[in-house]
């Protein structure tokens, strides 16, 4: 997949031949798959301008795919993920269904990323 310094210095990349997020938080390195949790087929986008993800109805995660508001079932699955000489790797074969909501109660009336309408921040992903 890539160095571990590189996803370091980008923050958070995109897979989309995979629909996969991988992501540096302040303390690891996560994967997510892209899905909002709430209907079939549809997907999260990360905005970098909220640090998280948002689904286009209102479904919000933080950067960590924890559950923050809308009609989200649940936070976003993880994916199993490896580093071993500085090298990362996912494996889509070991996804981490969760269970439910970790955080968050307020709903959200739609995908919110401050901005234009197109904003900087939004990586597409459909």
């Amino acid at each position: 997949m890539g160095s571990e310094a590189a996803i370091r210095a980008e923050g958070v990349i995109y897979l989309a031949e995979l629909s996969a997020f991988v992501v540096a938080t302040d303390s690891s390195i996560v994967a997510l798959t892209d899905g909002t949790q709430h209907l079939d087929g549809e997907r999260v986008l990360y905005c970098a301008a909220r640090g998280g993800f948002v689904g286009p109805h209102g479904e919000s995660f933080d950067r960590q795919g924890r559950y923050v508001g809308g009609p989200a079932a649940s936070d976003m699955d993880l994916i199993a993920i490896r580093i071993e000489g500085g090298l990362v790797s996912i494996d889509l074969h070991e996804i981490t269904l969760t269970p439910g909501r970790s955080a968050g109660t307020v709903p959200s009336p739609g995908a919110r990323c401050e901005g234009s309408e197109d904003p900087a921040g939004f990586v597409r992903t459909g």
